[in-house]
């Protein structure tokens, strides 16, 4: 089999899908030395499980959010006394650094939460 263009297009496609559908995984060489047929037929497989995958997935997330399922990183909590570290921050009896430390924040969440304090009033 002479290696055209359009058939080692097929060979990188079908290599590129394996990365999502390894169940297909053919040996390159072998790969190579298939004919454009056997490429088309192992690609569109390839693309139709991952397809499927990722149709699954969609709906396994929707099912759990239904389901109340939070997903990422859980949002971080001010402390109790959060009104009282910014306010001997601000009466400069502590550093900005210590007001962080004590309150147990980032510094970009504890400008969120002091924005939110000075919002309620």
């Amino acid at each position: 089999m002479v290696n055209t263009r359009e058939n080692l297009a097929l060979v990188v496609e079908y290599e590129e899908l394996l990365r999502y559908c390894p169940m297909l995984e053919v040996d390159p060489k072998t790969v190579q030395e298939l004919d454009r047929h056997t490429l088309q037929v192992l690609s569109n497989t390839a693309r139709s499980n991952l397809a499927r995958q990722r149709e699954l997935q969609r709906q396994g997330i929707a099912q759990a959010k239904a389901q109340g399922v939070r997903f990422g990183r859980p949002k971080a909590k001010a402390p109790k006394n959060f009104a009282g570290i910014v306010q001997a921050w601000q009466e400069g009896q502590i550093s900005r650094t210590e007001a962080l430390q004590q309150s147990g924040l980032s510094e970009s969440t504890f400008y969120r939460y002091l924005k939110k304090l000075r919002e309620q009033g």
